[in-house]
């Protein structure tokens, strides 16, 4: 192919994508939690332990109002998040993010 080919293509291919992007159907990267279930659909990860988790953070912002208490909170109690890797623990100041962890399930 030569150069002006190519460029052609390549012209193409990115009006396509934002194209595509303008309806709303371009996915490229997916957030935990969510699967891609095709082309244009994304649903909720049916694992049971990655929704709890989700649930758990969503809950825990909601009282807390920060990530960074969330956080700390997470990490005082050493509650891993799937698909997150984990630094090492640093030690709290003072201990004032107070966390209490209840169960979800029945």
């Amino acid at each position: 192919m030569s150069e002006m080919e190519l460029s052609i293509v390549r012209q193409r291919s990115l009006e396509a994508l934002e194209q595509k992007a303008r309806r709303g159907e371009l996915f490229l990267n997916v957030a935990i939690g969510y699967l891609k279930v095709s082309n244009d659909r994304i649903d909720k990860d049916p694992d049971r332990r990655i929704q709890e988790a989700l649930a758990l953070v969503f809950t825990k912002f909601a009282e807390m109002q920060t990530p960074r208490q969330v956080h700390l909170c997470l990490r005082q109690e050493r509650i891993t998040l799937p698909g997150a890797a984990m630094a090492p623990r640093a030690a709290t100041s003072n201990g004032s993010y107070q966390c209490t962890i209840r169960s979800t399930t029945s």
